[in-house]
């Protein structure tokens, strides 16, 4: 699909977003009715009737009852071709058809097209920005365990300030069980991560001989440094966990993922439950040896002072934007415990959904308030980090940590 999107002169925003070391992006209003859904298109931004810039263009929040926020990523400087030779390299068919907005898909196949036969040294850019963003995810225990990795990734980069766009270009990493491994490097300051000493944090570069990879992202002025861990094959790892450490207010946070399961009843309606697994009571034992430990303590006011939180996510394995969080219900790790006696299936097993947990934490909730210190823990440093990551790693799962910097 493409778009044409008249945004005037914007080179000042690009030159200044570059010198601050941000991405090159442009975003502006649509009206609602004319960019539907999240597909992204290739964009070509004109000033003056010629196209100096491309990009990949996706319809974003809902700013009005009219209105729609459209983000324009990926800009690249173009060959400054104008609208009137553009429209005299397609068919005669088309020729008409090259208007404003989302181009109709016969009309943007031909653009492209046109495009590549005036310009083939920019056939592999034009090809990357109009490859459509979704993808799916194995149902295998390491499709499975990417895709949750990927959430607590964005889960942390948001939380964290610095916003969740890196994740955009993710393609999944050959062979291996990290999430972090098919983020490319561009997204990563090399200077930033040369400087910086993982060892600081006491029991995260010797993590019980764990396969480690980490990466230091800047977004909005702000840094956050992020680590997946596990020591054990994906085959033999139950899960993820998610830990956000803020070393400036002494507080973490730490959410176990679990996963729904589609059933259908007797009627033929489907729905997703979570029904507990053999692993349950041993990973809440550990949750209620963290809170012991490091909840409740003297500090800063919260809303809630424990650090265990439980994401029960959506089994979807569809990602239509790398950048969206799996859907789910947050749950703190008391409260979860209560449903447990309390949520019972047709034939009284424990079973836990949306239609029996209606009072749940969702993603955005769920962010601001760790973001705005409202929940989490108080009084803890990095000593106790590195015993939580232990202990994590010891109950076979696989660790994403999150650390502003």
């Amino acid at each position: 699909m493409v778009a044409v999107i008249n945004c005037g002169d914007i080179s000042d925003l690009l030159d200044y977003r570059s010198t601050y070391g941000k991405r090159k992006k442009y975003t502006f209003a649509s009206p609602r009715d004319s960019w539907q859904g999240a597909q992204p298109h290739l964009a070509l931004l004109v000033d003056d009737e010629n196209i100096h810039w491309l990009g990949r263009a996706q319809g974003g929040q809902i700013i009005t009852d009219r209105d729609r926020r459209v983000e324009v990523v990926d800009i690249e400087d173009f060959e400054d071709i104008s609208l009137i030779d553009l429209r005299q390299q397609l068919p005669r068919r088309y020729k008409n058809r090259l208007g404003w907005g989302i181009l109709p898909p016969a009309t943007g196949s031909a653009v492209i097209q046109a495009l590549i036969e005036m310009h083939p040294n920019w056939k592999e850019t034009i090809s990357r920005l109009n490859q459509p963003k979704h993808f799916r995810i194995s149902q295998s225990a390491r499709g499975r365990l990417l895709n949750e990795q990927r959430d607590g990734v964005g889960l942390l980069l948001e939380i964290g300030g610095t916003g969740r766009e890196f994740l955009r270009d993710w393609t999944p990493p050959p062979a291996r069980a990290s999430f972090l491994a098919g983020i490319k490097q561009r997204f990563v300051s090399e200077e930033t991560l040369i400087n910086h000493d993982v060892r600081r944090f006491p029991g995260l570069a010797e993590t019980l001989g764990a396969d480690v990879d980490w990466r230091v992202f800047e977004g909005n002025r702000r840094q956050i440094f992020v680590m997946n861990a596990n020591t054990e094959p994906v085959e033999n790892t139950l899960g993820v966990d998610v830990v956000y450490f803020n070393e400036a207010f002494k507080t973490f946070v730490l959410v176990q993922y679990k996963r729904l399961v589609r059933e259908s009843n007797a009627e033929g309606e489907s729905g997703v439950w979570y029904r507990p697994d053999h692993n349950l009571s041993t990973e809440l034992d550990r949750m209620g040896v963290v809170d012991s430990l490091y909840g409740s303590r003297e500090g800063d006011f919260r809303l809630f002072s424990q650090a265990c939180w439980v994401k029960l996510c959506d089994p979807s394995a569809v990602v239509q934007d790398p950048l969206q969080l799996i859907k789910g219900m947050y749950l703190t790790r008391k409260h979860f415990v209560e449903l447990l006696e309390v949520c019972k299936g047709p034939r009284g097993g424990v079973r836990l959904g949306y239609d029996n947990v209606p009072r749940h934490i969702n993603n955005t909730l769920f962010v601001e308030l760790v973001k705005e210190g409202w929940v989490g823990t108080c009084g803890t440093g990095t000593m106790e980090l590195g015993e939580v990551v232990r202990m994590v790693l010891e109950n076979r799962r696989a660790l994403v940590l999150g650390v502003p910097l």
